[in-house]
C-alpha cells in the first residue's frame, strides 16, 4: 500500500515535471529579488492570450524583451520540431503605428528560473521599444499562451552563481547540523557504553564476592 502511494506520488511529479522544476527553483530567486540582484516576474505582469479567438489586442505597459510561454503539449512539440529559420506562427504589430514587431523562436528547454506563475516554457521572444497597444495574430487553436517580461536573458551567469551560492549555504548548514547531530549521538553512545561498563563491572564484583563467600562458607553454599 505504501509502495503504491509512493509510486503515484513519483508518477505525479514526473507528469508535472516542468511545474515541479520551476517551483523548486523559484524559492532560490526570492532573496536575490528582494536584494535587487535578480528580478522576478510578478503575477500582474503576465498577460494570457486564448488562441481560440483571433486576433488579440493587448496593452503592454513597459518596453523591453518578452517571452511567450505555453504549457500546451502540441505547441511545445511544434516548437521542438519546427525549423527556426521559418517564420513563427505568431505575429504582432503596433496598433498605433502599424509597424510589425519581430518575433523569434526560443529553442532552449525548461530552466529552473522560469517563472512558475504560468505553465510550460518559452517558445517565442520579442522586444518592444515603446509601451502601447499591440495586435497578435496566430492560427486558431484550443490552447493558450502567456506574455512574460524577460528578466533572465543576459543574466544567466548571475542567476547560476546565485543558485550555486545558496545551494552551497544550504549544504553547509545541513552538513553542520548533521555533524553536530552525529557528534551528539557519539557522545551519548560513549556515555551509555560507560554506564553499561560500570554496571557490568559492579555486577562482576558482586558475583565474584558471592562466589568467594560461598567458597569460604560451605554451609552457605549448600543453602544457596
Amino acid at each position: 500500500m505504501i509502495a503504491g502511494v509512493i509510486f503515484l506520488v513519483i508518477l505525479a511529479l514526473f507528469w508535472l515535471l516542468s511545474d515541479t522544476v520551476k517551483f523548486v527553483g523559484a524559492p532560490f530567486l526570492y532573496l536575490p529579488d528582494k536584494l535587487g540582484i535578480v528580478r522576478q516576474v510578478g503575477s500582474t505582469e503576465i498577460q494570457a492570450i486564448d488562441l481560440a479567438s483571433t486576433p488579440a489586442t493587448l496593452a503592454l505597459a513597459q518596453p523591453g524583451r518578452y517571452l511567450v510561454f505555453t504549457g500546451d503539449f502540441k505547441l511545445l512539440q511544434l516548437n521542438v520540431t519546427s525549423d527556426t529559420r521559418n517564420k513563427p506562427w505568431l505575429s504582432m504589430r503596433a496598433v498605433d503605428t502599424n509597424r510589425p514587431v519581430t518575433v523569434t523562436h526560443v529553442v532552449r528547454g525548461l530552466r529552473p528560473y522560469d517563472t512558475p506563475l504560468t505553465r510550460g516554457r518559452p517558445i517565442f521572444a520579442f522586444e518592444i521599444t515603446m509601451p502601447g497597444t499591440y495586435e497578435f495574430r496566430y492560427p486558431r487553436e484550443k490552447a493558450s499562451i502567456a506574455l512574460v517580461p524577460d528578466y533572465t536573458t543576459g543574466n544567466e551567469l548571475t542567476i547560476t552563481l546565485v543558485y550555486i551560492f545558496q545551494i552551497a549555504v544550504i549544504g553547509f548548514v545541513l552538513g553542520a547540523a548533521s555533524y553536530h547531530r552525529r557528534r551528539g549521538f557519539r557522545a551519548w553512545k560513549r556515555k551509555l557504553d560507560a554506564q553499561q561498563a560500570q554496571r557490568r563491572a559492579r555486577g562482576d564484583i558482586f558475583w565474584q564476592n558471592e562466589i568467594r563467600r560461598m567458597e569460604e562458607d560451605p554451609d552457605q553454599k549448600v543453602r544457596h
